[in-house]
């Protein structure tokens, strides 16, 4: 191909070459490139005469092989293509052109000033052709022409992105987004929803949406999808369960919509899909949660309730050895349900969220606040064993608690002998708490930080089953770690993490 003069002619500006501009100013300036194809300088300068206050980039071009190298490295968003040139002809062009796939879709005005006969007007149509225009031309007529299919190109470009914009939104939605046909079979889906399921986008393309819907919630949405149908209902909401691909089921909130045609009758239903199985999880253990809590409560409060109904009814005729025992049972139910409504009140803060203060501490000035605080009662001993100098990333008030929290437990199930150690990690330090009692039996380690569980064989001591449930979250809520095991050569021992003071 020979190189030719090639000049950009924008309104109110020099014309510089096509080469020392980007192919995105036109459409950043809401202006589009259009190629005009002639072999002689006059009727091209005609044509810029006339199309000039369209206000759009047009790119001259003298030869069909000048004219394919611009099409190649610019877009455009329409051709006025001469057919009677030397060389290359503007047929010829025009084929080439229709045969690439960058530049097929681009309508072709062919300018001719020869015959249009039904013959070469065939010829041209043929050619890609999607209009004439004969020399000399009607400059009303050619710029009306050329003004239709600037027209039809702004509202493609619009049309497009907005396509984009919403295959965009779809794709990279943070839910399972789905278009499904009035079948049921899914005809598009997202990378959320292949997440929810654990199915390829291949695999639930190929089937119907009731193939992984549990066999009890196929149907538990009929009606609603009947009377959307009919027009009674423009969308609706349901919870189903879907059979992940790894067996287990998914809680998964439904939100469904009809899309119509231009005539009004429906298409698809496009389907909002929310993977809701934490919150039935949250719903479930709140549920249990709170039964748990009127269970524990009404214990110590039914024991304190007749034993204060007996020394009301019976003071006169109980022993004084009776009234002390009843008092001390009062004393020690009293206890034990304010402890645990101290723990319900530390837990209800956990779970609308604390404030954490992390700051560099001293483990060892910790464990000596501590131990003013909870000091060892009858013949229990505690011995510290954290080096001078050993300090963490910590919440100290937090940090106090959960200490408190483990050496009660120690108290109350270990043995006489309790070791509060510390040492230094690569990551930050260890803090433990160790007794020699008879340590936890094996089948209840896995559920010892659940809320309200009580390991076998404490009978009547106090406690509410929620000291380690808060220690596990105020350890999570500073970004440590807590954990149990066995102690040597007997009892237990409580490990918590907590990361280094930089």
């Amino acid at each position: 191909m020979a190189d030719a003069e090639t000049l950009v002619k924008e309104t109110g500006a020099a014309s510089p070459t096509i080469e020392g501009r980007s192919s995105a100013t036109a459409e950043d300036s809401g202006r589009f490139n259009i190629l005009l194809v002639d072999d002689r300088r006059e009727n091209l300068s005609a044509l810029e005469a006339v199309l000039e206050s369209l206000g759009q980039n047009l790119v001259l071009a003298t030869s069909g092989d000048e004219a394919l190298k611009l099409l190649l490295k610019w877009d455009f968003a329409l051709i006025l293509l001469d057919v009677q040139m030397p060389g290359l002809d503007g047929f010829s062009t025009a084929r080439i052109i229709k045969q690439l796939d960058k530049t097929r879709h681009i309508p072709i005005i062919f300018l001719t000033g020869v015959s249009t006969e039904k013959s070469h007007v065939f010829q041209g149509y043929s050619a890609g052709a999607v209009d004439y225009v004969v020399k000399p031309f009607d400059p009303d007529v050619l710029l009306s022409k050329v003004s239709v299919f600037i027209d039809l190109e702004r509202k493609s470009r619009a049309l497009k992105e907005s396509e984009e914009r919403f295959r965009s939104a779809f794709d990279h939605a943070p839910i399972g987004v789905a278009l499904v046909t009035l079948d049921g079979r899914w005809l598009r889906i997202n990378r959320a929803l292949c997440e929810i399921s654990g199915y390829s986008e291949a695999r639930l393309l190929s089937g119907l949406v009731r193939d992984i819907v549990h066999q009890n919630d196929v149907d538990v949405d009929a009606e609603l999808s009947r009377r959307m149908l009919a027009g009674e209902l423009r969308s609706y909401h349901v919870e189903k369960r879907y059979v992940h691909a790894g067996g287990h089921v998914v809680h998964v909130l439904e939100s469904v919509s009809l899309v119509h045609d231009a005539q009004g009758h429906p298409l698809h239903s496009i389907v909002q899909i929310a993977d809701i199985s934490e919150r039935k999880r949250l719903d479930a253990f709140k549920t249990q949660f709170i039964d748990n809590a009127a269970h524990e409560l009404r214990s110590p409060l039914t024991t304190i309730a007749g034993v204060a109904a007996t020394l009301v009814q019976q003071r006169k005729r109980l022993e004084e050895g009776d009234i002390e025992e009843m008092l001390v049972a009062l004393s020690r139910q009293s206890d034990r349900a304010r402890e645990l409504i101290s723990n319900l009140l530390d837990l209800s803060v956990l779970e609308r969220g604390i404030t954490i203060s992390l700051q560099p501490i001293s483990l060892t000035d910790v464990v000596a606040r501590v131990l003013r605080a909870e000091p060892p009662s009858g013949s229990a001993r505690v011995a510290v064993e954290i080096p001078d100098g050993l300090g963490a990333l910590a919440d100290p008030l937090r940090l106090e608690q959960i200490i408190v929290n483990l050496l009660t437990n120690a108290y109350r199930y270990g043995g006489d002998s309790i070791t509060i150690a510390g040492e230094e990690t690569p990551d930050g330090a260890i803090v433990s708490v160790r007794d020699d009692g008879s340590g936890v039996p094996n089948q209840f380690v896995s559920r010892m930080f659940d809320p309200f569980t009580r390991g076998p064989d404490v009978g009547d001591r106090v406690g509410s089953g929620l000291g380690l449930t808060i220690v596990r979250q105020l350890i999570d809520a500073m970004g440590g770690n807590v954990w149990y095991e066995s102690a040597a050569p007997h009892g237990a021992c409580f490990n918590v993490e907590l990361r280094r003071a930089s």
